[in-house]
């Protein structure tokens, strides 16, 4: 029988159980991530498991990023209940304030091709960019993985979103999701994984095939995965890893639904408030004063998020009356943006430069807005109240539309900055 991608690492990772779609399995898992913003409910429901030993803690990384460094004495104890636990059940794999954001650094270092990964926040489909199920699981299926070192899943539905042929300048990783976003909605993948083909994959760096993968969770995504190419191979060579597990879809495999977006077509794009399919091309939100701008976190805060702010800075600066904010994803992501002069860029321009963490993306930790603030964010969420005061109003896009509105004071196409 012809199988997805998905098919076939759920049929390698199968430990009990029947994989039809719909039916309920048990899988070995390959990685746990687990972070401080739910780190402690999931020590407390290890407590009440009476669990004295982790299945296997060599699998398991950790990260202190959602508060990093600790902004008041509640963050500092929950990190200190954080290490603690780190210590009393020999988790090695541990990254305190100086390592980063989870997802950025878990790509970085610990997610390979035919993996199962599960992560304690949504945002775990970001390792689909390396040919793996990345999933999402609450603090009680996690402690229970961690417990165990397996997991049950409903088999899930399996669909295809076609990239066909190649993006125009100016235009990224971002606004492809964000245009699936709004033709999809946040609804439109729930508890389907989503399998990324065609030839529009290939032309894509990583690091816009990270934010792809990242924000189908605001799709209800279970997971996301695109298959291994050369440009994996290179990123994965980078790490120093040769031996991969490339799986494919065989050409017969049967999806759910499929869905096609011809790159070529695409212009930036922008999620206006407070939704993020709520989305819309730049150019109807052109002119819209911003007084803060937000360049970081997990969808974009990678190096070439950052190149490409430096791009439109190099001959521009920060509009009077802006705050532009930059939180490098990792401590990696830092130091090779300081070798190769884009911190130096960003700084000479007039921004703010954060520590590697999630910063203000989440509203509890820097950078927060306040009553009647407008914030040009290229992270993944603009609910209400999310950066900060609910009487905000956050609107996403990409670090290149992110940087061209900084300069300009107000909403435009990075392509007139670009062009100027």
């Amino acid at each position: 029988m012809a199988l997805t991608i998905t098919e076939k690492i759920l049929q390698q990772h199968c430990l009990e159980g029947n994989l039809t779609q719909g039916s309920i399995i048990q899988v070995s898992i390959d990685r746990i991530m687990v972070h401080e913003s739910i780190g402690i409910s999931i020590a407390k429901t290890i407590e009440k498991l009476g669990v004295s030993k982790l299945k296997a803690p060599d699998k398991i990384v950790s990260f202190l990023d959602h508060w990093a460094p600790a902004p008041d004495e509640n963050a500092a104890v929950m990190h200190q209940n954080c290490r603690k636990f780190v210590q009393h059940f020999n988790i090695s794999h541990h990254h305190d304030v100086n390592g980063g954001v989870c997802h950025q650094v878990m790509i970085e270092k610990f997610v390979n091709p035919g993996d199962i990964v599960v992560g304690s926040d949504s945002h775990s489909t970001t390792y689909g960019a390396l040919d793996c199920l990345g999933i999402g699981l609450g603090f009680t299926d996690v402690a229970l993985a961690m417990a165990e070192g397996r997991t049950w899943l409903k088999v899930p539905e399996v669909m295809q979103v076609r990239l066909e042929g190649k993006l125009a300048e100016g235009v990224t990783g971002k606004d492809i999701i964000l245009y699936a976003l709004g033709e999809l909605g946040t609804e439109g993948a729930d508890y389907k994984v989503i399998e990324f083909s065609g030839e529009g994959v290939s032309s894509l760096a990583m690091d816009d095939r990270f934010t792809i993968c990242n924000m189908t969770a605001e799709m209800g995504a279970k997971a996301a995965i695109m298959p291994v190419d050369q440009v994996t191979r290179e990123f994965m060579m980078q790490r120093g890893e040769t031996d991969l597990k490339e799986v494919s879809p065989d050409k017969e495999a049967v999806y759910s639904s499929i869905f096609v977006i011809e790159l070529q077509s695409l212009h930036p794009m922008i999620a206006a408030p407070s939704s993020p399919a709520n989305v819309h091309p730049i150019a109807e939100f052109a002119g819209t004063p911003i007084d803060q701008v937000f360049i970081g976190g997990c969808t974009n805060g990678r190096l070439t998020d950052l190149r490409q702010a430096a791009q439109i800075l190099s001959k521009n600066k920060v509009a009077p009356g802006v705050r532009l904010l930059v939180f490098p994803a990792s401590y990696q992501v830092l130091r090779d943006a300081i070798q190769d002069g884009t911190i130096n860029c960003l700084i000479d321009a007039g921004a703010v430069l954060g520590p590697p963490s999630c910063g203000p993306c989440f509203g509890a930790h820097l950078g927060l807005l306040g009553p009647g603030e407008k914030c040009f964010s290229s992270t993944n969420r603009n609910f209400v109240g999310r950066m900060g005061s609910k009487e905000a109003e956050i609107f996403l896009g990409s670090a290149l539309s992110a940087a061209a509105t900084a300069v300009a004071g107000k909403i435009v196409d990075p392509r007139e900055v670009a062009d100027a």
